[in-house]
This record gives structure tokens, C-alpha cells and sequence, in this order.
């Protein structure tokens, strides 16, 4: 906690104030990865994902984009495996608050559409393909970088989810489901922007 705080105040430190303005463009990516092992019961999982997106600004600290969403997962449990790969394309609404010289924080909302193919490999072969609908919120602080402040670094900590999906296996029913999920400071993301400034051409 006390290196965060440091770490805060450092950032807070620098003097160019640093804010999205209206007809800018932000191109960039986020990335994270995640595992888990359960000794106990034989239990492992990690997963990662990269999502490029594209954001234009359509009035001051707010842009729309268009988010794609790759990942890839595996879960092992005794002799079994699943591996998972998804793509999820989403609407994005971000509003941007600056809270002092480089340094602030953003609010994300997304709504889209996904799909994941699972291959499971134990004592027998299983094939299946899950889709959803989903949306959510996603809180993030974020600090701008370079001479320009062209440059945007971001550190997502988790947020609100809902999802209505169902899969698809053959000769089999399809099995409907909706989830809500809240990972505050239980899941991280860090990405980075490259802002070009159309209000200044």
C-alpha cells in the first residue's frame, strides 16, 4: 500500500494537464493474464487475452469506440484439460476525469457479442462453442506520457459484468445461462493509447 501511495504521488508530481478532447482519435491495446493453482486438488487455471481498440471523441472527455476482445484459457483438473479461445467484439462509451497534471481516471462503459470454442481432453474427446451477450462497467485510472502527452498508459482494476449466453454441443439441447460478476481489485488490466489531436489540425 505504501509503494502505491508513492507511486501516486509521484505521478501527481508532473505539471502538464493532460485531457481528451473533442475529434480526437486514441488508437491503442490492453493485455492481462491471469493463473491459478490449486495444489490440493490438482486444480490449475491461466488465461490471458489482447484487446486492440480504436476510440474518436465526440465532445470533450468522451469518446465511442470499438473494442476486440482475443482470449485464450486453460484449466487442468486431474487428467483433464480444457482449452478455450474467444473473440469478443463490443461497443465502447468512455468518459475521461482528470484529476491532476498527467494523472486520471476514466469510466467504461461496453456492450457486445461473443463466442468461445472449448476442446476437452480426458478419458474422452468433447467439442462444445459457447455465446453471449454481455456488458458491463469498468472503473481505470490512467496517465498521459511524452512531450506531447501523445502517449496513454492505463491500469484497469476490475469492474461490474452481466452476460446472457447459451452453448451449443452436439446432439445435445442447448444450455442457456445468465451470469452477473463483480471483480473489483480482483482482476487487472494494463494497456496503453496513442491519442492523435484532430482539434489541433
Amino acid at each position: 500500500m505504501k509503494r502505491m501511495l508513492f507511486f501516486l504521488g509521484v505521478l501527481i508530481s508532473f505539471s502538464a494537464f493532460a485531457q481528451v478532447k473533442k475529434k480526437d482519435i486514441l488508437m491503442g491495446a490492453n493485455a492481462g493474464f491471469h493463473f491459478w493453482n490449486e495444489q490440493r486438488s490438482s486444480f490449475s487455471q491461466s488465461n490471458s487475452n489482447l484487446n486492440p481498440n480504436f476510440q474518436w471523441a465526440y465532445a470533450d472527455k468522451r469518446t465511442l469506440g470499438i473494442n476486440f476482445n482475443f482470449g485464450w484459457s486453460q484449466s487442468v483438473s486431474g487428467s483433464t484439460t480444457q482449452n478455450s479461445f474467444s473473440i469478443s467484439p463490443s461497443l465502447q462509451l468512455t468518459q475521461w476525469h482528470p484529476i491532476k497534471d498527467r494523472l486520471g481516471w476514466l469510466l467504461q462503459q461496453y456492450a457486445g457479442f461473443g463466442i468461445v470454442d472449448h476442446s476437452v481432453r480426458g478419458t474422452s474427446i468433447n467439442n462444445f462453442t459457447d455465446y453471449q451477450f454481455f456488458g458491463g462497467v469498468t472503473p481505470a485510472l490512467y496517465y498521459a506520457v511524452g512531450t506531447r502527452e501523445q502517449w496513454i498508459l492505463t491500469a484497469s482494476l476490475g469492474g461490474f459484468n452481466i452476460a446472457h449466453g447459451w452453448t451449443k454441443q452436439t446432439n445435445q439441447e442447448n444450455q442457456r445461462r445468465t451470469s452477473v460478476g463483480l471483480s473489483m481489485f480482483q482482476s487487472f488490466q494494463f494497456g496503453f493509447m496513442y491519442k492523435i489531436n484532430q482539434s489541433k489540425m
